[in-house]
């Protein structure tokens, strides 16, 4: 995998950044007159990067702009994001900013992801995806926290590289959560260099720590900081493992009774969900269920679906 180095963005790098991304933007409103007239008689067309998972396709895209997906610690935000990476990059160069995860850590997830198995791959299959990764999948080389510019020009830098898609997780490690107006300026910024660039940029982030359990999705108010980052996203998704559903099968696989109400409950209950809480390109929000085998989510219990690169 190549690595991605970034300059360090100034106050004034990032104020000629949203300029240059807000003129472009700017015109009289007869400019647009025959794509107003086109969707007016045809009716909205979805357009962006498609999801990994065919049920989703007629539902949202990754437009060019700014999404947020969230979710409790431990339901799978990163691996989420892994996979969709993973599938774009099928058709375009995509990028990684992860803060969390050592990049061998990375390339073994994506490799367990390609091969669509159970089990953990082999170190043959490692170096396929390698090879394949060339030129196509790019990666930050930082753990750990870093300054809310670097984190910028790391973005910056993999979009001048090419990139369609940049996953940035995540904004906890970014040092603007303890601030609200810093955290606006942020996703104002990612907002600024999704358009200036003409991609997507999707911003992993936490949800708070729930005061109950986390046997439900968490909503938009349960999103840590303000809320300004999900009103300047064009989409924001929530993901939710069903750890009491998780909990029931396991229990029934080692040997233990279920009642009534637990069997009915892991016969009619979701797995895993993403929730989309918002969508500015669609009329679509709502739950979409999903299966997950080893490191590998798909839209359909027979896991169906070629993952293969």
């Amino acid at each position: 995998m190549n690595r991605i180095e970034a300059k360090d963005f100034s106050k004034r790098d990032l104020q000629q950044v949203m300029s240059e991304a807000s003129a472009d933007s700017v015109s009289d409103l007869h400019t647009h007159r025959e794509k107003i007239l086109t969707q007016f008689k045809t009716g909205r067309e979805l357009r962006g990067i498609e999801l990994p998972w065919p049920s989703t396709h007629s539902l949202l895209r990754l437009s060019k702009g700014l999404s947020v997906l969230c979710g409790i610690n431990g339901h799978y935000k990163s691996t989420i994001a892994s996979q969709i990476l993973l599938f774009t990059a099928k058709r375009f160069k995509v990028g990684l900013i992860s803060l969390e995860m050592e990049i061998p850590d990375i390339a073994e997830v994506l490799t367990w992801q390609s091969t669509g198995a159970a089990e953990k791959p082999k170190v043959e299959q490692l170096e396929e995806l390698l090879k394949w990764t060339a030129n196509r999948f790019y990666v930050f080389d930082h753990l750990g926290s870093l300054d809310p510019l670097m984190a910028l020009g790391a973005v910056d830098a993999m979009a001048r590289q090419g990139c369609k898609l940049i996953v940035l997780d995540s904004m906890m490690m970014t040092r603007v959560s303890d601030d609200q107006e810093k955290e606006r300026e942020f996703t104002q910024a990612l907002v600024g260099l999704a358009r200036l660039h003409e991609v997507h940029i999707m911003l992993v982030h936490h949800s708070k720590k729930l005061v109950t359990n986390d046997d439900a999705p968490p909503q938009r108010s349960d999103f840590r900081g303000s809320g300004a980052i999900v009103d300047v996203a064009s989409l924001a998704i929530v993901c939710w493992h069903n750890k009491k559903r998780q909990f029931l099968e396991r229990k029934a696989e080692e040997g233990g009774s279920l009642d009534s109400k637990e069997k009915a409950y892991v016969k009619k209950s979701a797995p895993f969900l993403l929730c989309v809480i918002k969508n500015r390109h669609s009329a679509f929000e709502g739950p979409i269920t999903l299966y997950r085998k080893g490191l590998t989510f798909y839209d359909n219990d027979k896991f169906e679906g070629d993952f293969n690169v």
